[in-house]
């Protein structure tokens, strides 16, 4: 949560849902965030303080039947799931369409981890996507279409070198 308020740098997938939420809310993280919109930032920090006590409270209390689920039978476990994602999904915006989706996309993730793909770079290219495609969009409109205005700009060839020759150390 550091890197994010304070530099506007997700770490992590949580952090890039919360990136790209705040985005949309038309609030930008980094350095005048808590300058700009302090109220909200304090408003956070009160939210997630508490979330933490009553998720502390509620997991010290309920232990024994969060552990029972284990023994609950996947012929049980399975439909029921499956049950409430398809209901989920239809619910959202009442389409026969989206259930489809929902079937395409567990085939293609299930697929993707049975060959071993990071998840992680797939969340944050699908969080944060949108909102580097329209900035890219933004800054070739500004240089009226030169695409060599990357090249000009010390740091964008550093993120340039670091795309093109990755570290693996880092």
């Amino acid at each position: 949560m550091v890197p994010l308020l304070t530099l506007g740098i997700s770490g992590d997938a949580g952090t890039a849902v919360m990136l790209r939420s705040l985005m949309m809310l038309g609030i930008a993280p980094g350095p005048m965030l808590f300058k700009e919109h302090a109220p909200i930032v304090y408003a956070l920090f009160i939210a997630l303080f508490i979330a933490n006590i009553f998720m502390g409270v509620l997991g010290f209390m309920c232990i024994k039947q969060f552990a029972k689920v284990i023994n609950v039978p996947n012929s049980i476990l399975i439909p029921l799931i499956f049950t409430f994602c398809f209901v989920g999904t239809y619910a959202l915006n009442n389409s026969i369409g989206d259930i489809y989706f929902m079937i395409i996309a567990g085939i293609i993730g299930y697929v993707m981890i049975k060959l071993d793909f990071a998840i992680l770079p797939i969340i944050l290219g699908l969080v944060l996507g949108p909102p580097a495609e329209s900035n890219l969009r933004r800054s070739l409109v500004l240089s009226r279409g030169d695409a060599f205005i990357f090249l000009q700009c010390p740091i964008a060839l550093v993120f340039i070198c670091f795309l093109l020759f990755p570290c693996s150390t880092l």
